[in-house]
């Protein structure tokens, strides 16, 4: 009996330590813009491709933050307006490096446009050709 006492006892107190004491995780951020493993991938690819394919972090992270997992036609339609977007840029200034600069960004955003969109479906060749055209302007 007096065992049992003496462990329950150590059980309560180390309880009391995890609960009360532990400290708590610091807060790092987070390493996921979504559970679905397939968007959490593209977010994540477009993000790296801000340096070395054109991009803006402010550009990608609002088309991201519109888009809930799961939701290809709403994917679709952020992209598609960051591209649009990135164009009107290049459509309103004369200077030419900043021009190809928001061409790059329409590029990589119309190439994301399309990833969750089904091959079959009938906007892949709108998609495909402002793409080409961003990069031949």
């Amino acid at each position: 009996m007096r065992k049992a006492l003496w462990i329950a006892s150590g059980l309560l107190v180390s309880a009391f330590i995890i609960v009360v004491l532990w400290p708590e995780p610091a807060d790092r951020g987070h390493s996921a813009f979504y559970s679905d493993r397939s968007y959490d991938f593209e977010a994540k690819r477009v993000l790296d491709d801000v340096a070395v394919a054109g991009g803006d972090t402010g550009e990608a992270l609002q088309a991201i933050g519109e888009v809930p997992a799961g939701d290809a036609q709403g994917w679709y339609r952020a992209w598609l307006a960051a591209g649009d977007r990135a164009v009107a840029v290049a459509s309103n200034t004369h200077a030419p490096l900043e021009q190809g600069h928001a061409l790059l960004r329409a590029h990589t955003y119309y190439r994301t446009a399309e990833f969750f969109l089904s091959p079959q479906d009938p906007r892949r060749p709108e998609i495909w050709k402002k793409n080409v055209d961003a990069l031949s302007w």
